[in-house]
């Protein structure tokens, strides 16, 4: 399934003129992501996303987030949009970098975040589910195996080991004017961090 990391595609100056629109805006949908509709900032980065494709994106959803704790595993696929697709674009962050990380294992239904120990959570988009992702048969590329104690140890201690088991991975760091692509069925979540990040999630199908 598609996931690449691509550095040093986008401009310092695309990337601070994004910054500035999302600083320009009065409010945000919400109090721990703080997120934003991509407005303007779409057609600025829209370019440099589309050079990486043979195929012609087609916009279907998309976010800027800012945030200081890492997000929970989830999916952001929804069927009746076709958004495939993801791509993000770390704009900046204070702090330790944190990374991404892209799970193999996929959700092909509609979006979900998976609540771990924390019981369910509600979200404005997606659905909280309690658990973890290997509670749910319908999670596909299941490793059935605990997993790999480094790549845990590295990125996700802010969990309990048990919580990511089935589960397997890559993890791309958040560099601003990098691009990351992935299939947006792809379970993900941010690593371990300590700090505050912004950057900006695009959604797409491809015609």
């Amino acid at each position: 399934m598609l996931r690449e990391y691509y550095t040093n595609v986008i401009p310092i100056d695309i990337i601070d003129e994004i910054i500035k629109d999302y600083n320009s805006r009065n409010e945000y949908q919400t109090s721990t992501m703080n997120k934003a509709d991509p407005g303007r900032s779409l057609f600025l980065i829209l370019p440099y996303c589309q050079k990486l494709f043979d195929k012609e994106l087609e916009y279907k959803s998309g976010n800027f987030y800012k945030h200081t704790r890492p997000y929970l595993p989830h999916t952001d696929f929804k069927i009746n949009q076709g958004n495939e697709v993801n791509l993000v674009i770390p704009l900046q962050y204070t702090g330790e970098q944190a990374s991404l990380v892209i799970f193999d294992q996929a959700w092909y239904n509609d979006s979900v975040t998976w609540c771990l120990n924390h019981g369910v959570i509600y979200f404005s988009v997606n659905t909280g589910v309690k658990g973890r992702p290997s509670d749910y048969p319908d999670v596909q590329f299941q490793t059935f195996e605990p997993i790999d104690n480094d790549f845990y140890s590295k990125y996700l201690t802010h969990e309990n080991r048990d919580c990511y088991f089935g589960m397997s991975g890559v993890a791309f760091p958040f560099q601003p004017t990098s691009i990351m692509i992935f299939d947006n069925r792809l379970i993900h979540c941010t690593s371990n961090f300590k700090g505050e990040k912004l950057g900006l999630s695009l959604r797409f199908s491809l015609k």
